[in-house]
């Protein structure tokens, strides 16, 4: 979103790559914080998307742009559920006998689908293909229906929820430490400052040094 921002107002100016830059994070402990973290993105790619489209320094021209990626991306994100419940409802049609898979669509899935599968058996990670279906069977509605519509209920909500708690600050969240009541002093400076060694303000050291002054 930071990058949309500055395309948009500085249009002057250019990105580069750099490929020394590295990054770390930490991933989700649990269903819940992964779930937080997942609507949060959701609720940030469609509000990226949207301010994407209204920068106009995008290369290309008409269909061949940037900004018909960006349009075609924004709204694959706002028709998601739609998409979702479509491609179960055909896939109940073709197993009632009702339709028939074009060939375009059965090459297209195949390529998608058994390519992943070929990479799993290559590598001898057979482990994937249970999380593979695992994921078909579970993960497809809970990520691709009921979380979207979720996050467009929920849209106005910029809230970070539970992804920056860390499992090792869960007692610290749950029991905050009684913070130490500061004696107010008539000659405490507050222009001079000084910090502890856990790099927090500590005003006590600072007015025991205005009395000695």
């Amino acid at each position: 979103m930071l990058t949309t921002l500055l395309l948009h107002f500085f249009p002057g100016m250019f990105l580069s790559y750099v490929p020394e830059a590295q990054c770390f994070t930490i991933v989700p402990h649990s269903m819940r914080i992964l779930l937080s973290q997942r609507r949060r993105w959701i609720n940030s790619t469609y509000h990226n998307l949207l301010e994407l489209t209204k920068v106009k320094t995008m290369c290309g021209v008409c269909c061949c742009s940037m900004k018909t990626v960006v349009w075609l991306d924004l709204i694959a994100c706002m028709i998601l559920p739609a998409s979702t419940v479509y491609a179960v409802y055909l896939i109940f049609l073709v197993a009632a006998g009702y339709t028939q898979f074009s060939i375009l669509l059965l090459v297209l899935y195949g390529m998608i689908i058994g390519v992943q599968i070929v990479v799993f058996i290559v590598r001898s990670r057979y482990d994937f293909l249970f999380w593979f279906f695992y994921f078909t069977i579970v993960g497809v509605p809970v990520f691709y229906f009921i979380l979207p519509l979720y996050a467009f209920w929920h849209m106005d909500d910029f809230s970070w929820g539970e992804t920056r708690k860390v499992a090792a600050m869960t007692k610290t969240f749950a029991n905050p430490p009684p913070q130490e009541e500061i004696a107010k002093d008539d000659g405490y400076d507050s222009t001079s400052s000084s910090d502890s060694g856990d790099g927090s303000y500590d005003r006590r050291s600072s007015s025991s040094s205005s009395r000695h002054r």
